[in-house]
């Protein structure tokens, strides 16, 4: 009977024992990264659905996140909750989801009071450590770390130095949307889908940042 008691502190000390191995850099930018919410109307309440972070693109400094996370609805009311538990209501101002062209963003005006990350166009190098603060089925935003494997060839793909790529970081419902960092701090991709295959390597997907 005490084991759902546990629970919560059992991923705090995960989250606790992770984070010590994390560089500093990586710590220091958990402010500008957010969980995104979202409801129909007024009258209903958010629910978690994604993670995403500000950033300055070259397009300026948007709240980011993956663009099938609102695919469904993209004239409802969606929120972003802060490292302080502070709820923002979110504008979105444009989004696109085509996996073919190696596409997956929400764009969403900048959020006030939360700090942008610097973002780096560069394609990542194979074997690259690579980070996250991702928010995997709907709890509190945890800090990951991995490494870039590669970019995948897929039947679409016309130019596989800039496809989609796949890294070890963990990926549940509730991590798309994600920034990938780098181990400055810096914004280098978008985390967008889980993958799995019957030998056990296990990861996720990320598409590049959008201009």
């Amino acid at each position: 009977m005490p084991l759902p008691k546990l629970l919560p502190l059992f991923v705090l000390a995960s989250c606790a024992v992770a984070s010590s191995a994390l560089p500093t850099r990586i710590l220091q930018v958990r402010s500008s990264l957010v969980q995104i919410l979202y409801r129909e109307t007024a009258a209903h309440p958010y629910q978690t659905i994604c993670s995403g972070g500000q950033v300055a693109l070259e397009s300026g400094v948007k709240l980011l996140s993956a663009g099938h996370c609102v695919e469904e609805d993209p004239s409802g009311e969606y929120a972003a909750l802060d490292s302080q538990h502070q709820l923002h209501p979110l504008a979105l101002e444009r989004w696109e989801h085509d996996w073919g062209k190696k596409v997956d963003y929400a764009l969403f005006a900048k959020v006030e009071g939360l700090p942008a990350l610097k973002s780096d166009y560069r394609p990542i190098e194979v074997g690259e450590n690579v980070f996250s603060w991702s928010g995997p089925l709907g709890l509190a935003l945890m800090p990951l770390r991995g490494y870039f494997l590669e970019y995948l060839d897929l039947p679409t793909d016309d130019q596989e130095e800039e496809g989609m790529g796949l890294s070890t970081l963990e990926a549940d419902g509730g991590a798309s949307g994600s920034v990938v960092l780098d181990s400055r701090g810096q914004a280098r991709a978008i985390l967008v889908g889980a993958w799995t295959t019957s030998v056990k390597l296990d990861g996720s997907l990320f598409v590049p940042l959008p201009h």
